[in-house]
């Protein structure tokens, strides 16, 4: 439990205040904390929640408990949101650019990572190329 709310942070609050302090400082410095936190989840929060319903159309476990379906869909949801928001903030310590390359870079990047979620979940398990010990 404790994992999920480290990478729900990780995936939500602190890009989002992290972005607000990069793209727009004077506005990151006016800002008391309550509401610099829920500027910060309403800019990062969309693209977790996408990223956990996209998720959750591609995990198919049969069987299992809604509560782990939800822990299961809700870490990798964060887990593929974490690239996507810190990559374009890791390029802008170094290059400045506007804010619309940071979503273009982070929309590309979240495209590539789902594409390849998609191909590990539809792949069909590998066989056996040996033959076969049984008969």
């Amino acid at each position: 439990m404790w994992l999920l709310i480290v990478v729900f942070l990780l995936a939500t609050i602190i890009p989002g205040v992290l972005l607000l302090f990069l793209f727009d400082r004077g506005l990151f410095m006016e800002m008391d904390t309550f509401k610099l936190m829920l500027l910060a989840i309403s800019i990062t929060a969309p693209v977790w929640i996408v990223n956990i319903f996209i998720v959750g159309l591609f995990y198919n476990e049969i069987g299992e408990d809604d509560v782990a379906f939800f822990k299961n869909i809700a870490a990798t949801g964060s887990i593929v949101s974490i690239p996507t928001l810190f990559i374009p903030i890791f390029i802008r310590v170094f290059i400045t650019f506007p804010v619309l390359w940071a979503i273009v870079i982070g929309v590309i990047i979240n495209m590539l990572i789902l594409m390849w979620i998609y191909y590990l979940y539809r792949m069909p398990p590998k066989t056996s190329l040996g033959k076969d010990k049984s008969k």
